[in-house]
Formats: C-alpha cells, structure tokens, sequence
C-alpha cells in the first residue's frame, strides 16, 4: 500500500500536473460547480443577467455566475456582518482601494453607501475575475468610475508566481503554499506605487489576498501613513501559517503604520483575543488619533 502511494505521489501526480492545465484539472474534480458555471455563462450571452438584493433596499445586476456567491453576503451571518460593517463605516463619497475585488461585491457596494460620486481603484490578479467584474460594473452603470488594475499587490513591483483555482474555484489567482510546477507568472505591484501613479488618495481601503496580507501591506505603508484611511482586512491566519509566515506579524505592520484600534462586527478587538481565534478575522483598523 505505501508504494502504491509513493508511487502515485511521486509520479503520476507530478506528470498530470505537468501535462493538464490546473484550471481544467479543477473544473473536472467539482463537475456539478463546472456544468452551473457554464450554464450561467450561456444564460449571460443570451441576454440574461442576474438581479441580487443583496440587504433591505440594496439590489444589484451581475452576471449569472456570481449570483450564488452574492446571495451569500446576504445569508451567511459572517459574511452578512462583514458587508454590514463594510456599510457602517462608508461615507460620502467614498475612494476605494478595492485590492482583491474578485467580482467586485464590495465595489459595487462603494456606489451604492458612498454615493455616485464614489470611485474605486480595483487590484485583483486573475484576468477571468476581472472579466466578470468589468461586466458587472457596466450592469451598474459605473464604468466611469471604477479602474481596474491586473496585479497582484505586494511589498513591491516584480512578478509573482500564483496558482489559479479554475472555474470550480470561482477563478481566483492565490500564492502557493510551497514551490509548484503548475503556476503562473503574475505581475505584482506596490499599491503605494499603483496609488501615486493614479494620483488616487484613498478614504478606504479594502485587503483580502487570501494570506498574503504581510506583503500586501509592506507595499501600503506610505497610503495608510499619509491618506490614513479605514481599512478592511480580511485576515487568514491559518493561510498565514501555512505559508510559513506569521499572524501577528501582519498586526506588528498596522500599529508600525498607526493603526492600532481594531474592531470586528462592531465590537473593539484585542491581539488576545484574535491569538485566541487563530488570527481568522474581518476586521475594521482606524488610524491612531
């Protein structure tokens, strides 16, 4: 049995990665996920798009695929949560750095709680999500007002080797967990960088790179330190640690760039308690008055 395994694990796994993409390997282990999104995809191009209400007097147009992952912020408690505190602290009008939009839920969101004369500077690295949240910018009339940057952020420019998660894994783009014959080759940006080459001074900025945050927040010291405005972090401690990394250096970051009041669905948050919790956590962080 162990050779057997040694086997499959040292030969036949490395040459099926090596001979077939990871997006169709994906696709084929979640068929049910597959045969929807592709059922989506034919309902889009003929004509159909998908109306969400995503909480009481907020609904919004997206393509059909995104429909399912949309109802959740509205049914999930956590994730509801997290768009209510999203909510609680917009204002108007709001510039958001939206780093990780995928479909773009939360820009979408800037629009309707900052007010039409919101913008948003979108940085997300896969092109297939950014396909989609293109779509669903002009199903809201906003094109105007949303720039879509293809990266993904970092302490700073280069290129970054990231692992696609295929149609059954809604396409996002993450960072491995260890070296990989399978990735690809992605530009990543400094968001100070990308922030003072777009004269973008941000009043939000929104973080969710599934752990990456460290690096993502190296690249974003001069923003939080000379625009100071709130942030929204997803934080993914137990991505963190896979990584080899560590949780509460991402914390050391905010308070190095004064941002050491935190908060989670409403209520103030201490380093204790998110040790306790395993460093997983939506979290609001204010700058230091």
């Amino acid at each position: 049995m162990q050779s057997k395994r040694s086997l499959w694990t040292t030969i036949v796994v490395p040459v099926v990665r090596a001979l077939v993409p990871r997006w169709l390997r994906n696709s084929l282990r979640r068929p049910r996920v597959t045969a929807k999104r592709l059922k989506a995809k034919a309902a889009f191009y003929a004509g159909y798009d998908a109306h969400v209400k995503m909480r009481k007097g907020w609904e919004l147009r997206c393509h059909p695929i995104c429909k399912e992952s949309f109802l959740v912020f509205a049914k999930d408690r956590a994730q509801l949560a997290e768009l209510d505190q999203f909510v609680r602290y917009s204002t108007a009008p709001m510039r958001l750095l939206d780093v990780g939009s995928h479909w773009g839920v939360f820009t979408l969101a800037a629009f309707k709680y900052g007010g039409d004369k919101s913008e948003v500077l979108c940085v997300e690295p896969s092109p297939s999500a950014i396909n989609i949240l293109n779509i669903n910018v002009r199903l809201n009339a906003l094109p105007e007002s949303v720039k879509v940057i293809e990266a993904a952020a970092g302490a700073r420019d280069g290129s970054l080797q990231m692992l696609t998660t295929g149609a059954g894994g809604d396409d996002y783009l993450v960072v491995p967990f260890s070296s990989r014959h399978d990735t690809v080759a992605t530009r990543q940006v400094s968001l100070d960088k990308v922030c003072a080459e777009h004269r973008f001074r941000p009043s939000h900025v929104k973080i969710d790179v599934e752990g990456f945050e460290e690096e993502t927040l190296k690249g974003t010291l001069s923003i939080l330190q000379q625009s100071r405005p709130i942030l929204f972090l997803e934080l993914h401690g137990d991505l963190i640690r896979r990584r080899g990394a560590d949780p509460p250096s991402v914390l050391a970051l905010l308070e190095h760039a004064g941002y050491g009041r935190w908060e989670q669905f409403g209520k103030p948050v201490s380093q204790e308690r998110l040790a306790e919790c395993g460093y997983n956590a939506r979290l609001v962080c204010f700058p230091d008055v």
